[in-house]
Parts: structure tokens; C-alpha cells; sequence
């Protein structure tokens, strides 16, 4: 009796263990070697015990994580000298053969050498970056430097609202040109200028529907091009590249020209089918009503799908 509950002790000590240590990162292999105890013997103890089976299933998933995050010398040079060759954090990441950038960023939190380094090196890089974008120079010879926050400048604004009615966002207008303001900037002259904050909404306006219009203008040639083949609006929606149906309706309420463009495909489709009908009355002039009126029966289903047209101000 004492010898088998010592051993039940030494198996759920040994059981313990190898559960600390699995989840520390280390290999099953090695762990049973370092214990004495087979590899086989664990699959046992796993399929006679589910605790012990969801335990070791979850030091893994643990193990594999402390694993993918451990300093590895080698790897962190390599990082080091991508970032001072000039590449940013994300595409090292993205790099199979090196860290992921949340490995990376672990490694600059925990390992201090590494990571006032890499501190060094972005903070120098960024440094270097905006006196580049300050100083003209060959590099850049219409660089300016960018504007004060909190000092409204009217030219400065107008050339925002401009590039907005264009088409450009907020947001990327300092990455399309440095000399634009940043988006908080813009945020603030928006709170403090009413007439600034006026003019850039309508300026959203008019971009989005220039947008708009760009869009329906795209989509009309493959839609005009569906609905001469034989197919309707519903039917063509959702295929090459088209929005769904209600938006193609939608398009063909608000806009008489996209109405219009449609209607001629459709006229055109219903002279195509008229023609082929006219054509097969021709061919078989010796058939009976009954006998002419099942051979023009597909050319009679066409010709009543050409005459449904959607959209409540559809042009006739």
C-alpha cells in the first residue's frame, strides 16, 4: 500500500512538472529525458487522465507562445541592421524568416540592450526624416515646412478645401503632400473657423458626389453591355463588378442621363429581338400558328423580360 501511494505521489509530482516545464517553453522530449520517463508513458497518462490531457494540451499552446517569443541573438542583429538600413517595423514582421512585429516589440520591452538600440535607430531615422521633409534641398526641392498648430492660415485652408472637393480625405492629405496640415490641425481650425468648417463640409459634398458619379459612369458600359446580351438589371447586379440591384434602381431614379442609357440598351435589345422573330417568321413560312408560336416562344420570354424596366422614373 505505501509503495503505491509513493508512487502515485512521484507520478503527480512528475505529472506537475512536466507541465511547468512544457509551459515554460520547453520540449516534451526533453523534459521526459530529464525525468526518466518515456514519451510513451505520457500519451498513457494523457488518454487514462483528462485533466492531465487538458493541462498538457494547454502547457503547449503556452509553450509554443513563450517560445515565439524568446531572444534569439542572432535575430535581433539582423533586426537591428534592417532598421538601420532604413526598413520600418512592419516590414521586417512581415518577413517569414524573421520575428513578427509583436515579437520584436516584446524583445525592446524586455531586453534593454536590444531595445534602447532599436529605440535609438527609429528615434534617428525619424529625426533624420523630418529635417528632410524641412530642408529643401536636391532631394526636395519644394519642401516647406509644415504649419503651426493652432495658427489658421486662410491660403493654407483654401488649398485643404480645394483638394478635399477633389477627392482627397482628411486623413491622407499630409501623406499626399507634407506641406498640407495634419488632420488634427485641420480639426482644430474646423472648431475654431465656422466659415473654414462650412466650406470643407460642402467640399465633402461635392467630392462624394463626384465620386458617385465616377462610379455609376463605370459601371454603366459592362451594365449596357449585360442587358443587350439578355439580361435585366436585377439579373446583371452583383455580377462584373456592378453594385446590387436596389443601388442600380437607385442610380436610374436620381440620374436622367444613366436612365436614359439604359432605356436605349433596352430599346436596342427590343429591336434585336423583334428583328430575330421577324427572321424566324421568314425561315418557316409553311408553319401552323400553333407550331410558329413554339419556335418564337424563347424570342416571346426575352421580349417580355425587355419590357420590364425597373426604377419609378424610368424613361420611356
Amino acid at each position: 500500500m505505501t509503495a503505491s501511494r509513493d508512487l502515485a505521489i512521484r507520478r503527480a509530482e512528475a505529472k506537475a512538472e512536466i507541465l511547468r516545464r512544457v509551459a515554460a517553453g520547453e520540449q516534451t522530449q526533453a523534459v521526459c529525458a530529464d525525468h526518466g520517463v518515456h514519451v510513451a508513458t505520457v500519451s498513457r497518462w494523457t488518454a487514462a487522465d483528462p485533466a492531465f490531457a487538458e493541462g498538457l494540451a494547454a502547457a503547449r499552446a503556452t509553450g509554443l507562445f513563450v517560445r515565439s517569443r524568446m531572444f534569439r541573438a542572432g535575430a535581433a542583429d539582423q533586426v537591428l541592421a534592417r532598421l538601420a538600413a532604413g526598413q520600418p517595423l512592419r516590414v521586417i514582421g512581415a518577413d517569414p524568416a524573421m520575428p513578427s512585429v509583436a515579437t520584436i516589440r516584446h524583445w525592446m520591452r524586455t531586453q534593454i540592450a536590444f531595445g534602447e538600440e532599436a529605440r535609438r535607430i527609429i528615434k534617428d531615422r525619424q529625426a533624420l526624416r523630418a529635417q528632410l521633409l524641412k530642408t529643401p534641398g536636391p532631394h526636395r526641392p519644394n519642401a516647406v515646412a509644415p504649419p503651426v498648430a493652432g495658427v489658421f492660415d486662410p491660403d493654407l485652408a483654401d488649398q485643404v478645401v480645394l483638394r478635399v472637393a477633389r477627392g482627397t480625405a482628411l486623413k491622407r492629405l499630409r501623406r499626399a503632400d507634407p506641406a498640407m496640415p495634419a488632420y488634427p490641425v485641420i480639426l482644430a481650425w474646423r472648431r475654431a473657423q465656422p466659415d473654414f468648417d462650412a466650406a470643407l463640409r460642402f467640399a465633402t459634398r461635392m467630392a462624394r458626389s463626384v465620386r458617385a458619379r465616377a462610379r455609376r459612369h463605370a459601371a454603366l458600359p459592362p451594365l449596357i453591355e449585360a442587358i443587350r446580351e439578355g439580361h435585366t438589371v436585377g439579373s446583371a447586379a452583383g455580377r462584373h463588378g456592378l453594385p446590387p440591384r436596389r443601388t442600380l434602381c437607385a442610380w436610374i431614379a436620381q440620374d436622367s442621363d444613366f436612365a436614359r442609357r439604359l432605356a436605349a440598351a433596352y430599346d436596342d435589345r427590343e429591336e434585336l429581338i423583334a428583328d430575330l422573330m421577324a427572321d424566324a417568321v421568314q425561315d418557316h413560312p409553311g408553319l401552323s400558328a400553333r407550331a410558329l408560336r413554339h419556335r418564337l416562344a424563347p424570342l416571346t420570354r426575352l421580349q417580355r423580360l425587355a419590357r420590364r424596366r425597373p426604377g419609378k422614373k424610368w424613361l420611356r
